[in-house]
C-alpha cells in the first residue's frame, strides 16, 4: 500500500499539470509557489529522501535533520512536464529501493531532529503526506489561475 501511494504521486502530478501553458505553470498565488516550483521542489526532495531511507537501512540509528528548509527551486524555461518526468524518474529509484527491502528493514529506525525516534515505514508515510500536501497545493494554484 505504501509503495502504491508513492508510485501514484508522479502520475497525479502529471494529471494536475495538464494542460498548463508555460506562463500558467510559472504563475503562483500571491506569496506562494507556482505549479512549476512545486513540482521542481518535489523532484529536488526525492534524492534527499532516498539518501535518508538508505542511511536508515544501512546505518545504526542515524541522526536525521529536518528537511523543512529545502525551498522551492526557481526553475528555468523548461515545460512543467519535464519537471514531472524528472520527479517520476527519481521516484522510481526510491520505490525500487524500498521494494527490495525485507520486513525487518522497514522497522529500522533513525533519530529524527523533530520527530525523535522514527522507523523507516513512518518516514515513508511522511513522504506520502508531503506528496499529498503538494498535490493539493497544485490543485489550489490551478483553481486560482
Amino acid at each position: 500500500m505504501l509503495i502504491e501511494a508513492l508510485d501514484s504521486a508522479p502520475r497525479d502530478a502529471a494529471r494536475l499539470v495538464r494542460p498548463l501553458s508555460l506562463l500558467q505553470a510559472h504563475n503562483g498565488l500571491a506569496g506562494g509557489w507556482s505549479v512549476i516550483q512545486i513540482v521542481s521542489h518535489m523532484a529536488t526532495m526525492e534524492p534527499l529522501v532516498l539518501a535518508r531511507f538508505q542511511r536508515v537501512v544501512l546505518e545504526e540509528i542515524p541522526m536525521e535533520p529536518t528537511m523543512a528548509t529545502v525551498s522551492a527551486a526557481v526553475p528555468g524555461g523548461a515545460p512543467v512536464d519535464d519537471y514531472v518526468r524528472r520527479f517520476d524518474q527519481l521516484r522510481q529509484e526510491t520505490t525500487r529501493f524500498l521494494t527490495q527491502l525485507s520486513h525487518q528493514a522497514w522497522l529500522r529506525a533513525c533519530t529524527h531532529e523533530t520527530l525523535g525516534v522514527a522507523k523507516l515505514h513512518q518516514l515513508v508515510r511522511l513522504l506520502i503526506a508531503h506528496d499529498s500536501e503538494h498535490l493539493a497545493q497544485i490543485s489550489t494554484v490551478r483553481a486560482n489561475l
